[in-house]
């Protein structure tokens, strides 16, 4: 909902706006980059914080409209880090998928390449 107040930054109308703002920031920046990949936490969460139940916000979400985040308002709860999970085991698998001809996977010689090449970065 953009409840900026929270994080102890000043009240206003325009926390979503300013979260938006410093979303597109860090998208065009992690373009920059074909190893970035970007993980869009924000919408995944937005609607699983302290209005989660209010139905009439624009945020609502029926579908699981339950509060993923600790009493502190900052961390996730048990629920928040397994939508976490899931949203970066989803995202690896998709930047990690095969490109090889039939999806086959890379061979054992392949992977200890590639493990080799990322040891020395």
């Amino acid at each position: 909902m953009g409840d900026i107040h929270w994080a102890r930054l000043p009240r206003g109308p325009d926390g979503l706006t300013i979260h938006a703002a410093y979303n597109q920031i860090l998208a065009e920046y992690a373009a920059r980059f074909p190893q970035v990949h970007l993980v869009d936490l924000h919408a995944a969460f937005l609607g699983h914080g302290i209005h989660c139940t209010q139905f009439w916000q624009p945020s609502y979400r029926k579908d699981d409209p339950r509060d993923w985040y600790h009493a502190n308002l900052e961390d996730p709860n048990e629920r928040g880090y397994d939508a976490l999970r899931r949203l970066f085991l989803n995202a690896m698998a998709r930047a990690l998928k095969p490109e090889s001809p039939g999806g086959a996977l890379p061979d054992s010689r392949s992977l200890h390449r590639m493990k080799a090449r990322f040891a020395e970065d």
